[in-house]
């Protein structure tokens, strides 16, 4: 029985040795293959990609922005823009706008998007955009009601000599009639017209003014 055991544990480091050399034969296979093909290190070849690789080209933008209610802009290439870019690029404020009363009224401002034309813009909520051309349109329409305030504060006739003449040839056809009936119809018409337009005006007022 022990000659049995000898025997087996022999045919044992047999097999081992055969299997060892089988390892080895198929190593020195694969170095032959390797050594047909040779090694690339990436790193070493890794700048001349980065070169062959298509590159984004660094294009300089214009940021328009509003930054703790401060606006703000600059030109740069907008790819990385950090907070201190941003705070670079805030505009200069007025003097009486330099102090922390103004400071804590533009943080708690809210902002909305407006649409103006094809371009749309941050701006307070309680204000509006409005287009210049109108805005000349809205400004001269004031100037006249201005005016119409300052005629009808006056102390006296605050008619114009060319509006006088106007008043004397449409009153000619009142021939025959009084005075009196000629400034109660023309007190009449101003009347009926500041009330169409909505435009407040009392009886005192309106007596000081006709002539």
């Amino acid at each position: 029985r022990k000659r049995q055991q000898t025997e087996l544990k022999e045919k044992i480091k047999e097999k081992k040795k055969e299997l060892v050399e089988l390892l080895e034969q198929l190593r020195k296979m694969k170095e032959d293959e390797a050594g047909d093909c040779p090694r690339v290190d990436a790193t070493e070849n890794r700048p001349q990609a980065d070169e062959d690789a298509p590159q984004m080209a660094a294009t300089a933008q214009t940021l328009s922005y509003v930054l703790n209610g401060k606006a703000g802009k600059f030109t740069k290439d907008l790819r990385v823009v950090t907070l201190g870019d941003l705070e670079e690029g805030l505009l200069h404020l007025d003097e009486d706008k330099q102090n922390s009363k103004a400071e804590a009224t533009r943080k708690k401002t809210n902002l909305k998007p407006v649409n103006c034309g094809a371009t749309s813009c941050w701006v307070p909520a309680g204000a509006a955009v409005i287009g210049k051309k109108d805005l000349t349109k809205l400004n001269q329409k004031a100037e006249i009601v201005k005016k119409l305030d300052s005629f009808f504060s006056s102390n006296q006739s605050a008619f114009s000599p060319q509006a006088l003449r106007i008043l004397t040839m449409f009153g000619l056809s009142n021939m025959g009639g009084s005075d009196e009936g000629m400034e109660m119809l023309i007190a009449g018409v101003l009347k009926a017209l500041c009330h169409d337009i909505g435009f407040k005006v009392d009886s005192k007022k309106l007596g000081k003014v006709v002539p």
